[in-house]
């Protein structure tokens, strides 16, 4: 439908206003539309609200993975030291022993 060079959309046909426009029904229609656009915008700023909630959540949450992250570091640290260490007190057991069997055969 056409008003003037303007295309109104159907669902917005109700409201154009003529000299054939009754009153009350584009008062009727004018509240319905407010009260519609009123309770989207009310569901907009819940959806807003809830997504700025979740996006302190996911801050939150990729802190603490951050933390988690670093704390296992560390933990892979220490077990790369100790694995070394392990490896270190090998090479001198075998260093020892070989020392022992030397001083043996010296000795007999």
């Amino acid at each position: 439908m056409y008003f003037g060079y303007y295309k109104i959309p159907k669902n917005a046909s109700h409201l154009i206003i003529d000299e054939n426009t009754d009153p009350e029904n584009l008062e009727k229609s004018l509240n319905k539309e407010f009260n519609e656009f009123s309770e989207y915008m009310r569901r907009y700023k819940n959806v807003k609200k809830i997504i700025e909630e979740q996006r302190e959540e996911i801050k939150e949450l990729e802190n603490k993975i951050l933390e988690k992250k670093h704390e296992l570091e560390i933990e892979t640290q220490n077990i790369n030291q100790i694995a070394i260490i392990k490896n270190t007190i090998k090479i001198y057991e075998e260093d020892i022993s070989i020392k022992t069997n030397w001083i043996k055969l010296v000795m007999e």
